[in-house]
């Protein structure tokens, strides 16, 4: 059962399960008197949580409390409970904040970098890499890179094939594909400053040591691997060297940048939607797209003008696939219709 979960997910699971178990020393419950949990003690532990930690948080705590149920074998105690429910939807209300995205970290944007970083170190090669990977793949930082060294590594050198001007990046898991049925992404060349192939070659032939199989493809000179915190300080340190605020980007400020950027190049929403493997349009899965079409799809990125590369943070602040210029951007590639 171990093996079901992730490794953060199972490390913030027993964060929650040691808040919980605070909570009811707090209370006077030992935890075995406190298990299985009834719905009046849940329902005081999401109040009592709820004074110091995010909603999220609280909720994600809750998940851990129901995992250790269904470990032990007590069943689920948060099912059909009404009165647990109404508590978290009152939590999420008197605690409601606006909701800030991290902005997106554009091709455009990703191209004013390269002139920050020296590529004859191999530590910025490797930085230069998981930076042009991450934007161009619509990668997660945890498909990207471990949270810590002794974590998995999710890109081993043993996951990547390059034949020409073609990519192969296999991805053994991911958020959407809990059971590991693992996926091949193909990336091509783009010709453009921050082509993906060019940074991932340069980085595999110009490797001062053996690359073993099973290690990281952005295995640092120190033989550790690039791991989330490194990652996004250059993010930060790089978009604060472009002129704009460090603090509004982060990790999946890539993924984001990433689909930003096909859609400004017109590239239908199908594409880009298959590309970043939204869970919430799956049927989009089935449909095929060939070779031909992501291979246009890379050289469209680089080549179409950018508006929003170093451009100022209002600029950056308007992006959404969802929005009306965007929108319009991806209709540009639509078949008329007589």
């Amino acid at each position: 059962m171990r093996g079901s979960l992730a490794e953060a997910t199972r490390k913030s699971y027993a964060t929650g399960i040691a808040k919980y178990a605070e909570f009811c020393n707090q209370a006077g419950l030992n935890l075995e008197q406190a298990l299985p949990a009834a719905e009046p003690t849940l329902c005081a532990f999401v109040a009592w949580a709820s004074l110091t930690l995010a909603p999220d948080t609280v909720g994600s705590y809750l998940s851990a409390i129901r995992s250790l149920h269904v470990d032990l074998g007590l069943g689920d105690p948060t099912a059909d409970r009404l009165v647990l429910k109404r508590t978290m939807t009152g939590m999420r209300k008197l605690h409601a904040r606006p909701v800030t995205q991290k902005l997106p970290l554009t091709v455009g944007l990703l191209d004013t970098f390269k002139s920050h970083l020296d590529l004859h170190s191999h530590d910025d090669r490797v930085l230069w890499a998981a930076l042009c990977l991450g934007v161009h793949a619509l990668l997660r930082t945890a498909e990207l890179v471990p949270r810590a060294k002794t974590d998995q590594i999710p890109i081993r050198n043993a996951d990547v094939t390059l034949d020409g001007d073609c990519l192969r990046l296999a991805i053994p898991f991911s958020k959407n594909d809990p059971m590991g049925r693992g996926t091949v992404l193909r990336l091509f060349a783009t010709n453009g400053p921050a082509c993906p192939i060019k940074a991932v070659h340069s980085l595999i032939t110009n490797s001062p040591f053996t690359r073993a199989q099973n290690a990281s493809l952005f295995q640092l000179a120190s033989g550790a691997p690039l791991t989330r915190t490194p990652l996004v300080s250059t993010i930060k340190s790089l978009v604060a060297k472009a002129g704009l605020d460090p603090a509004a980007f982060a990790g999946h400020s890539m993924r984001r940048g990433g689909a930003t950027s096909f859609a400004i190049a017109g590239v239908p929403d199908t594409v880009i939607r298959n590309m970043g493997r939204w869970s919430s349009f799956t049927y989009q899965s089935y449909v095929e797209t060939t070779d031909s079409v992501l291979r246009d799809a890379m050289r469209r990125v680089a080549e179409t003008k950018d508006p929003f590369g170093g451009r100022a943070l209002d600029d950056l602040l308007s992006v959404s696939l969802n929005n009306l210029h965007l929108r319009t951007s991806s209709r540009a590639l639509e078949p008329t219709r007589a």
